[in-house]
């Protein structure tokens, strides 16, 4: 109904293309029961990717290419995230939020998390691109995107 966030990063090749893809997702457990729930009170939340989310077509994307540090950081925040058990909440904790917390890692600017993920994702990369990589993202070459956020 309003969308989903979820982080694809990987490395590119030497044409500038993704060699390597992977996920990191920040969803209700549960299925639509979990989804509907989580509006309600908080649920158990998963961070397996979910095949079917991955096939659906994007509405927006950002790519922002990090250097090593960066990168590092990245994948801190995505193992913290792990690591700390969340719990999804539509208002509360949501996949938004993972996503936030991984921008603000690397030293993005971010949204606010309550919004829809279909005005969220293009509000970051409003917040942290560069005039030419807003130029691009509206030509719809973004959705191409791998890091640090789809929806």
């Amino acid at each position: 109904v309003y969308g989903h966030s979820y982080i694809a990063y990987g490395r590119l090749g030497a044409n500038g293309r993704p060699a390597s893809v992977q996920y990191a997702d920040f969803h209700p457990g549960g299925g639509n029961l979990g989804l509907a729930v989580g509006h309600v009170v908080l649920v158990a939340a998963d961070m397996t990717p979910e095949k079917a989310t991955l096939r659906l077509p994007l509405t927006s994307a950002f790519r922002r290419k990090l250097n090593a540090a960066e990168y590092k950081k990245m994948i801190e925040a995505i193992w913290r995230a792990h690591a700390n058990n969340h719990v999804w909440s539509a208002l509360a904790y949501n996949c938004n939020s993972f996503v936030a917390d991984v921008a603000q890692a690397i030293g993005m600017k971010t949204p606010p998390t309550i919004l829809f993920a279909s005005a969220f994702v293009p509000a970051l990369r409003d917040m942290n691109a560069t005039p030419s990589e807003r130029a691009t993202a509206k030509r719809g070459s973004a959705r191409k995107a791998d890091a640090p956020a789809r929806q």
